[in-house]
């Protein structure tokens, strides 16, 4: 397993997933998470970033569709989902 944590979620457009990104960062960096690394851009339309022990994957719901992520890990317990999950 390549993280502890993984935090599948959508954004509504190019600039929504470059906020998204923006605010993790900037929220987590006072507990001393840092961002690592980041893949794919607002344009690509998915965008992963990787907090060591937490990766996160920012999608636009048709991405988030097309790729479905969520069953990679279908065996894990899910900790959360909001009431709007796409799965």
């Amino acid at each position: 397993m390549l993280a502890d944590f993984y935090l599948i979620c959508n954004g509504t457009s190019d600039p929504h997933l470059r906020a998204i990104r923006v605010r993790l960062e900037k929220e987590l960096a006072p507990a001393g998470v840092k961002l690592l690394h980041t893949s794919g851009t607002p344009a690509s339309r998915w965008i992963i970033l990787d907090f060591n022990t937490v990766l996160v994957h920012v999608f636009l719901p048709e991405m988030r569709e097309f790729y479905k992520i969520e069953e990679l890990w279908a065996q894990e317990p899910v900790i959360y989902r909001s009431r709007d999950a796409a799965v």
